[in-house]
């Protein structure tokens, strides 16, 4: 089945979801759009777009009663690579930006155009931890991917996200030494400890650029 139309398909893919009506999108960090068979479904705003390598590349959808689909898209964050960015920005390269998730509802069948963030129900920067030292020698996370997750709280349950995030120094050899998965609630705030996914994963796969 042909998933994207054949100009889509040549642009940057990030990920895959499939909307509560059954369409199957997929999130473009390029196009900073959502997009399926058809062409674009959602444009978002301008300061979403891909800077110094970084931009748009986590996709959560959650189904809701009435057939539309709760959408949660993540701008990574991070050092913003030199190599990436024009000259005159260069000065910049030191400081690391948080990733944002921008959520919004879809209706069934929708084809939405452009998002700006003020119609968004929420923009949440998210508070990564900050490993110590410093900026831009110290470790910094940006986030590649989340989900949606509800846990238990003593009053009833709290909604939120699941992150995966990655960190790397943005100065001399790359090192990537921390991989972990950590909770958030909707405004943003760390719940609980990481998981340490280097500690699970194969030798290969630790410490690398996930």
């Amino acid at each position: 089945m042909q998933v994207l139309a054949p100009d889509a398909r040549q642009r940057t893919t990030e990920r895959i979801g499939v909307l509560a009506d059954g369409r199957v999108v997929v999130l473009s960090e390029r196009l900073r759009a959502l997009v399926d068979r058809e062409g674009i479904v959602v444009e978002y705003d301008s300061p979403l777009a891909e800077a110094g390598g970084h931009g748009l590349e986590g996709l959560a959808v959650r189904a809701l009663v009435d057939g539309s689909s709760r959408l949660a898209v993540l701008w990574e964050g991070g050092y913003p690579e030199n190599a990436r960015m024009q000259p005159q920005m260069h000065r910049l390269i030191g400081r690391a930006m948080r990733p944002l998730i921008v959520v919004h509802d879809l209706k069934k069948n929708q084809r939405l155009g452009l998002l700006r963030l003020a119609q968004a129900s929420k923009v949440t920067e998210v508070r990564v931890p900050s490993p110590s030292g410093e900026e831009p020698d110290a470790q910094r996370f940006r986030a590649p991917d989340l989900v949606w997750a509800t846990w238990s709280k003593e009053h009833g349950v709290e909604n939120g996200f699941i992150v995966l995030i990655s960190s790397v120094n943005a100065i001399g050899t790359p090192e990537y030494l921390y991989h972990w998965l950590l909770r958030f609630t909707l405004d943003g705030e760390p719940v609980g400890e990481p998981l340490d996914l280097d500690a699970l994963a194969p030798p290969e796969l630790q410490r690398v650029n996930w």
